[in-house]
């Protein structure tokens, strides 16, 4: 009965950890376009917001009306304050999503071509 409980607490620790999940909760957005005049983002007024993403292994999935989605295929950047990975969303769509680690700027974007939503948390 012992090595019965062992195995199965075993079981339970593993199956915890293979689905390790991070939440982010964002309290506001903003969002940007390209613009090739200026080589920039322009950005809209940041608005409040409550979206919380669901990060796990390497899906992140928005809390969104359209339950966005994104898969990162890969890690394209990375320092100490961000990680960028590229990725695709929901309908097959490439984009990058960067998370910001500053502390006093902490954002997550999802960055297109042309369009950008960053998400402050």
């Amino acid at each position: 009965m012992k090595k019965l409980f062992t195995i199965l607490t075993f079981c339970i620790f593993i199956s915890i950890q293979s689905f390790a999940q991070e939440v982010i909760n964002s309290y506001a957005n903003q969002t940007g376009t390209w613009s090739n005049y200026t080589n920039s983002w322009i950005w809209n007024q940041s608005k409040y917001v409550k979206i919380n993403f669901l990060i796990q292994n390497n899906v992140i999935i928005a809390s969104d009306d359209a339950q966005s989605t994104y898969t990162t295929l890969r890690i394209s950047y990375e320092d100490e304050s961000s990680v960028c990975w590229d990725a695709i969303d929901e309908q097959g769509r490439s984009c990058t999503v960067i998370l910001s680690l500053n502390r006093e700027n902490k954002c997550l974007m999802i960055m297109y071509s042309n369009l950008c939503f960053r998400y402050y948390y």
